[in-house]
């Protein structure tokens, strides 16, 4: 279909004037990693602090006043950014500077005397630490990587050996991944980890635990694996264990879907799933708010919920190896909207797991039990109430 000419121009002025001026014709730059061109949106607003309010905001006279209040602003926005207060933020010069700040700074703070590294990290870090070996006579471990820039997890366990050791490690240089799991993540090994991170972080049993959607197969195969740990348990729209031997799997689809997942990830480094994960979350408290869409749009997020699904026939099969909690709490919280009989039904069996359960109905979705504040805040009470009755040995308040 052709287009008219004035229609073309428009559409190629409106597109130059979306391209940074520096970038204009030239070759189509993707060195992002290293440095992005300024918005000229903040050369706008930095401008001001370059030419007319010159003074330094540490000063006592009315030359600081008004970078000291733009300082306060820039650092409180930074904040609310990453989740964090605003004593905490540090502003630097560079990302080098940071990295030897934020290194130096814990080694001497720590009295550390052993840093780790990798081979492939970068020079900012592999700097600080030729710096504390130069100056402060630090020793210092570099871990090799493999064919795919993953270190051996063997490796730096025999480096931790060492006392007092600090490790800097990357977890992504733009193009870099976390250390794959060493087996099957379905709900019986997702239950084993949780148990192994509970006992070596050393937090005693016994737990009441909380699980939504596939989270609520996850705590009946911990149940079912760790009885005498469990005090109590919170299922919130939980997915139905289903009892029977798993379905085999279907090697074509499971195919496919593994090289979706493995897609995920890629895609949302380019930013993908932070612009998904701006359209949720939008009625918790900004601070949960962002702390979620942060999270939500992590390539690890997307790419796990994918592998979730790939192992979920196993998962509800092995969630069916508990048939009985005693008398334990247990609070069943469904969430109704959109639910149908079939649902409901699964959720009243689940309640049959203890004699001292509670099935609650609530007006939500599935997915508003995390994401809306009112009724996180009803799913928030139901963990409260199992706490309490576990604490003081009475049956759970009905509602």
């Amino acid at each position: 279909m052709a287009v008219p000419a004035n229609a073309e121009t428009a559409r190629h002025s409106r597109r130059a004037e979306r391209t940074h001026p520096g970038l204009v014709g030239g070759p189509i730059y993707l060195d992002y990693n290293a440095t992005t061109p300024v918005d000229p949106r903040v050369a706008e607003a930095a401008l001001p602090y370059l030419t007319h309010h010159f003074g330094n905001p540490s000063s006592g006279h009315r030359y600081a006043d008004q970078p000291r209040a733009a300082l306060a602003a820039a650092r409180t926005q930074v904040a609310n950014l990453i989740c964090a207060e605003p004593d905490n933020v540090v502003f630097t010069g560079s990302g080098t500077e940071a990295d030897a700040l934020a290194i130096q700074g814990a080694v001497h703070a720590a009295d550390g005397r052993h840093m780790i590294s990798q081979t492939t990290e970068h020079p900012a870090v592999l700097g600080a630490c030729a710096t504390l070996s130069r100056r402060h006579g630090i020793e210092t471990t570099y871990l090799p990587v493999n064919a795919y820039g993953l270190v051996n997890p063997d490796d730096l366990r025999a480096a931790l050996a060492q006392p007092r050791s600090l490790v800097s490690i990357m977890y992504s240089a733009g193009r870099g991944w976390s250390d794959p799991a060493d087996g099957p993540q379905d709900g019986a090994h997702i239950a084993a980890d949780l148990h192994t991170l509970l006992d070596r972080a050393h937090v005693p049993d016994p737990y009441v635990l909380a699980g939504h959607s596939f989270g609520g197969l996850y705590m009946l195969s911990f149940a079912a694996q760790f009885p005498d740990q469990v005090a109590g348990m919170v299922l919130l729209a939980s997915t139905a264990p289903k009892p029977g031997p798993a379905q085999p799997t279907n090697n074509q689809s499971d195919s496919f879907v593994s090289r979706v997942s493995a897609l995920l990830p890629a895609v949302a480094h380019i930013g993908a799933g932070h612009l998904v994960a701006q359209l949720s979350y939008g009625t918790l408290p900004p601070r949960s708010r962002d702390e979620a869409r942060a999270n939500s749009s992590t390539a690890p997020h997307l790419g796990s919920y994918i592998e979730e699904f790939l192992e979920g026939s196993a998962s509800v099969h092995q969630a069916a190896s508990l048939t009985d909690l005693g008398g334990k709490p247990l609070s069943v919280h469904a969430a109704d909207r959109n639910a149908d009989d079939e649902w409901q039904s699964q959720q009243d069996r689940l309640a049959t797991l203890s004699t001292n359960s509670l099935h609650r109905h609530t007006d939500a979705t599935h997915a508003s039990l995390l994401e809306d504040e009112a009724d996180s805040a009803a799913a928030s009470q139901a963990i409260d109430d199992v706490v309490a009755a576990v604490r003081t040995s009475q049956p759970l308040p009905p509602r």
